[in-house]
């Protein structure tokens, strides 16, 4: 799970201060967390025909949720 999308893509704007913050005193595995960051980050570099998206980030789920997005 990510918030934004700059945690897993570094072509996009890293996640804001606050963004960061929740994550550090959010209550979970900080190194499960991780790992699936790396992974998520690893799928979008090999796989660009899979199509990623975070329902926590609204930029990305108005775009994914619109009728013209291309999956």
């Amino acid at each position: 799970m990510y918030y934004r999308r700059g945690e897993i893509d570094p072509s996009a704007p890293p996640p804001a201060f606050a963004a960061r913050a929740i994550n550090r005193v959010t209550p979970l595995d900080r190194g499960a967390h991780r790992t699936t960051l790396r992974r998520l980050a690893g799928l979008l570099r090999e796989h660009p025909e899979v199509t990623v998206f975070s329902a926590h980030d609204a930029a990305e789920f108005t775009a994914i949720a619109s009728p013209s997005a291309k999956l």
